[in-house]
């Protein structure tokens, strides 16, 4: 069963509170005993606003990449379109700006400039995206 309504879980936490067993709720709506003690505790403290979804985005990222940093990035493999991400992150820590190859690689594929190789008849061929 996907996700239950606001209305669902109040019908579960009414049903809980007259007396009704953990385990045949759970079963019943297809959720885990523990989901519903959660719910039972999120509508005493905030009632039915409790039971709304909250969103798991972070409010910050503190080890965010700076925009100069990935403008960095991109014209280094511009300047050197068959430097793979693990060459750039060398060179641009040998420079001062220590950045790491797992950054670099993700920085290329959402700018969609990686290496590509591509099967030809005598082998393989690189290609710049």
């Amino acid at each position: 069963m996907g996700r239950l309504s606001i209305e669902k879980k109040i019908k579960i936490i009414k049903r809980r509170r007259s007396g009704e067993e953990l385990s045949v709720l759970a079963e019943e709506f297809s959720v885990s005993e523990r989901q519903i003690q959660r719910w039972v505790k999120l509508y005493d403290k905030d009632g039915k606003r409790g039971l709304t979804s909250k969103s798991t985005k972070p409010k910050r990222s503190p080890n965010k990449l700076s925009e100069s940093m990935v403008k960095r990035i991109i014209q280094c493999k511009r300047d050197n379109p068959y430097w793979r991400a693990n060459k750039i992150a060398v060179e641009l820590t040998n420079a001062g700006y220590p950045v790491s190859q797992p950054t670099v690689t993700k920085i290329l594929e959402i700018e969609g400039i990686n290496l590509k190789y591509t099967k030809t008849k005598n082998g393989y061929r690189r290609k710049l995206r």
